[in-house]
């Protein structure tokens, strides 16, 4: 039988951290477009691109896009994952939106957000996440205070919780 033993002890947090993803901090790629992938003790070390491809910004207003991530485990079959869902939103109905959102569901992609820590996350590292999920839709809506625009859901179903990437591998990015 493997042998996992626990590794480390945590002790009570200090009562700051808010919760949310970071206005305008949402970075998209097809996972085609990652070429070399480093993890180092759950963090992203290096990330390198294939030439000549981006990752694109996806500014979303503070306060509407949020992750979760659920751990699945199966006793009988010996098998775990995490499934990750990030929902957000974007207002405004349009054509552009449209293509590019059809486009965003035809492969996995790699998405890396901050989380209000300033902390960021990859997910979809290793197998990639599809726009399936959560809620994918557009509306117009009913009231004048009611969006006028798109709600999108990504999901990636990977061995792990999505990584930490350190900023400085960000800063070396090609975004768009």
């Amino acid at each position: 039988m493997a042998v996992c033993p626990l590794t480390q002890a945590f002790d009570y947090e200090c009562d700051d951290a808010i919760g949310g993803i970071k206005q305008g901090s949402i970075l998209i790629t097809q996972l085609e477009n990652v070429d070399v992938l480093t993890v180092v003790a759950g963090e992203v070390t290096v990330l390198t691109q294939v030439a000549a491809t981006n990752f694109y910004t996806y500014k979303v207003n503070k306060e509407i896009a949020d992750v979760i991530s659920t751990e699945n485990f199966s006793e009988e079959n010996g098998t775990f994952f995490v499934e990750s869902v990030m929902n957000l939103m974007m207002a405004k109905l349009s054509k552009e939106k449209n293509t590019e959102f059809k486009l965003l569901a035809s492969k996995p992609l790699a998405i890396i957000y901050q989380d209000n820590q300033g902390t960021y996350h990859i997910m979809g590292a290793t197998e990639g996440a599809r726009k399936v999920g959560g809620t994918n839709q557009s509306a117009t809506g009913k009231a004048f205070g009611d969006l006028s625009g798109y709600t999108l859901g990504f999901t990636s179903r990977e061995g792990h919780y999505p990584y930490t990437v350190d900023a400085t591998v960000v800063a070396g990015l090609t975004i768009v």
